[in-house]
């Protein structure tokens, strides 16, 4: 996602934009690095839903208020539920039977106590009525190929990192958490659907600068919080085409009220 994002900036602003990954805690080192940035309107930070709940489970080292400044919302998609190809299942409720009969003995992998990851899988788990263990990894990529590798059985995460990993046989999908079927994979049925009734969890993503303590803003911000910032949203889910990878877009008004920032 930050590479397409950095290749829209780049054509509008005319600029280079470098993407730096910094992984682990479910986004907290990043959100820090960059909260530690030089204030000089040159410094970007993709953030997910993670952003928004994260002051809520940790004492933070900076006020994600008054540190940063929303940009834009970038799209949305849905959590998908999905398992080690290696796991003798070929359903949700397969899975459901499997679990219920051998309680505590499948685990689930996510990118870190407390990450979206975490509270997508406890919420399920709570649904299912199952007693699944939590193995928590540094990051939402090793979790990822832990399941892959057979280690841990079972993933519930954003569609849109795993989907390459579903399309290429290594995971299997037995459920998208979103209220209807999707394009990207018309034929898994909603975790509602297959087992789950009422279960549906959604992460998104935005664009957030520093917080600046001057009063003219320099080009990139400047230009991103004005038609600019809409047209990048709008030409990353053209480009990426959104739907067939299982996002979906949003209105630019979104983060200032799903941030909640003053």
């Amino acid at each position: 996602m930050a590479r397409g994002i950095a290749a829209q900036l780049s054509t509008r602003l005319d600029k280079p934009v470098v993407i730096e990954n910094v992984g682990g805690a479910g986004g907290l080192i990043g959100t820090e690095m960059a909260a530690k940035a030089p204030p000089d309107g040159y410094t970007l930070i993709l953030i997910s839903v993670a952003f928004a709940f994260n002051p809520s489970i940790y004492k933070l080292p900076y006020d994600p208020a008054t540190a940063f400044v929303p940009v834009a919302i970038l799209g949305a998609g849905p959590v998908v539920i999905a398992v080690t190809s290696k796991l003798p299942v070929g359903n949700l409720k397969e899975l459901l039977a499997l679990a219920r009969e051998k309680p505590g003995s499948l685990n689930y992998a996510t990118a870190g106590v407390g990450s979206f990851q975490h509270l997508a899988s406890e919420l399920f788990k709570q649904q299912a009525g199952i007693d699944i263990v939590h193995v928590p990894f540094k990051g939402g990529g090793p979790a990822m190929m832990d399941v892959i590798a057979g280690n841990t059985q079972i993933a519930v995460g954003s569609l849109v990192q795993m989907l390459p990993q579903i399309k290429g046989g290594k995971l299997k999908a037995l459920g998208v958490g979103s209220a209807a079927r999707i394009p990207a994979l018309p034929d898994v049925p909603t975790i509602s659907e297959a087992g789950v009734p009422g279960f549906e969890v959604t992460n998104w993503w935005g664009i957030c600068f520093l917080r600046m303590r001057i009063t003219v803003l320099p080009g990139p911000r400047r230009s991103l919080r004005s038609d600019k910032g809409r047209s990048v949203q709008r030409g990353w889910m053209q480009t990426r085409d959104a739907p067939r990878r299982g996002t979906r877009p949003e209105t630019p008004p979104e983060p200032d009220r799903r941030l909640a920032f003053g």
